[in-house]
């Protein structure tokens, strides 16, 4: 981080020369503890450290390492895919997961019609046609601590079951968190 420029008034604005540097972090969600530990000055109760500020805002391609993200031991994670009605229009968006060996051969398939893995580790919360609603319209939850051996990649899937591009649908995401603590990732698909 170079410098901070920072409104303290009305009109008045504060140029400060940081010259400093975070070890490890590689995207903006991994910063945002660095950076609010720069504003303790001018923004009294600022909370630093907050496990819930580091989130990676992933592009495609891209690749995090989840223990950097989390604040514990990962035993459970989901996958959340939101959308909105767009121009009046429900569209039925689909998460999947598909599992896969070492060899890159499918395991099982976990989706619509096929809720839960063969194993009970994996569960899909089901179908939703319209993305009506707030939050999360479609989850999958996986129980790593359990999940079969054999499974060593799973690919999370987003597909447009009614046929739209993801940048003609409203709001279009996906995030990967631990249930009941915190995001590790989000992902925009609009």
């Amino acid at each position: 981080m170079m410098c901070r420029l920072a409104r303290t008034g009305d009109t008045s604005w504060t140029f400060s020369a940081v010259g400093d540097e975070a070890e490890g972090p590689r995207d903006y969600g991994r910063w945002v503890p660095e950076l609010k530990a720069y504003l303790e000055d001018i923004v009294p109760g600022i909370r630093v450290g907050d496990p819930r500020d580091r989130t990676a805002g992933m592009r495609k391609g891209q690749v995090v390492a989840i223990a950097s993200y989390a604040t514990g031991p990962i035993g459970q994670v989901a996958m959340g895919l939101a959308w909105d009605i767009t121009r009046g229009c429900p569209i039925d968006l689909d998460a999947s997961v598909i599992c896969l060996d070492r060899n890159l051969d499918v395991v099982e398939i976990v989706y619509y019609t096929h809720l839960v893995s063969s194993d009970g580790t994996i569960r899909h919360s089901g179908d939703d046609t319209t993305g009506d609603g707030g939050g999360d319209d479609e989850t999958i939850f996986v129980d790593l601590a359990r999940l079969s051996h054999n499974v060593v990649h799973l690919a999370f899937v987003v597909c447009s079951y009614s046929g739209q591009h993801f940048v003609n649908v409203d709001n279009t995401s996906c995030r990967l968190y631990a249930p009941n603590t915190t995001d590790f990732a989000h992902f925009r698909l609009t």
